[in-house]
């Protein structure tokens, strides 16, 4: 066991007893050749997304195993041997090179994002200006990143760090309402920051899909957890009765830098759960 990453995500996705997650959709290519997402259905309940996740995983699992390697589930990689890593032969993903070769060589990060379903656009606004101020603590809660080409980074989330570079990443500003979401996003756009709206990055953002909003904050996890965000407990944020005052931009950037560090006392990388 080397430890290293491995280009066989093609492979098991592509494994006979993994067929039918991919024609539903619960199977999923991303953007580099040692990385395979799984997406559970709609959930209902926290434990309903435990057993998805659960399942998914196990099968997963076997299929790497029958090509001789294990599936981690980890935020990024403790070790890598410093060869290019192919990309998934999409399209986009191809684009992505041509734009930022270098960050996508790098780009060994991988997380759990919590989609919650919202009564519309402008109620999803509302949430996302309400959790904003939260999103630091749950990066905190949740980082178990600290290894990097096999040492110690001395932060507790370098998957953080790592994301930070792509241009368009962290907390979201506060916006006034849905169409002042759009226009900023439009003038990403049209300012050639970002190729494609795939490429906001924001911990929180509006899906372009569907009726809901995305918490991408929480990292992966080798071990089974409950995800920090939820249709149980994430749906009525925006009603609660939190400080409506975003913090400054100052505040904002400090929070993010410190919530990637581990607490006064302890050793970097006690919380990790990668392997």
């Amino acid at each position: 066991m080397t430890g290293l990453p491995l280009p066989y995500s093609e492979k098991v996705r592509l494994s006979a007893d993994l067929a039918r997650l991919a024609e539903g959709e619960e199977l999923q290519s991303e953007l580099l050749q040692v990385q395979v997402e799984v997406a559970t259905p709609v959930c209902g309940t926290l434990e309903e997304v435990g057993g998805h996740l659960l399942r998914l995983r196990h099968a997963v699992g076997a299929a790497a195993e029958e090509h001789g390697c294990r599936m981690v589930a980890a935020a990024t990689p403790p070790l890598r041997d410093g060869r290019p890593v192919g990309v998934t032969d999409e399209a986009r993903y191809r684009a992505m090179v041509v734009q930022a070769p270098q960050l996508v060589a790098e780009q060994f990060v991988n997380g759990m994002h919590v989609h919650v379903a919202v009564p519309g656009r402008e109620a999803g606004v509302r949430v996302l200006n309400r959790i904003r101020v939260w999103l630091p603590v749950l990066t905190a809660m949740s980082a178990n990143s600290p290894l990097w080409d096999g040492h110690d980074t001395g932060f507790a989330s370098w998957r953080t760090v790592i994301f930070s570079r792509w241009p368009v990443t962290g907390i979201a500003p506060s916006f006034r309402d849905a169409a002042d979401y759009d226009r900023r996003l439009q003038c990403l756009l049209e300012s050639g920051l970002i190729s494609d709206t795939g490429q906001v990055y924001w911990q929180a953002r509006l899906s372009e899909r569907y009726p809901r909003s995305r918490c991408a904050v929480r990292t992966s996890s080798s071990t089974r957890t409950t995800p920090s965000c939820s249709p149980e407990s994430s749906g009525p944020w925006w009603r609660r009765p939190w400080p409506r005052r975003p913090p400054t931009r100052h505040r904002r950037r400090t929070g993010r830098r410190n919530c990637c560090r581990p607490p006064c006392g302890t050793p970097p990388g006690t919380d990790s759960t990668t392997p």
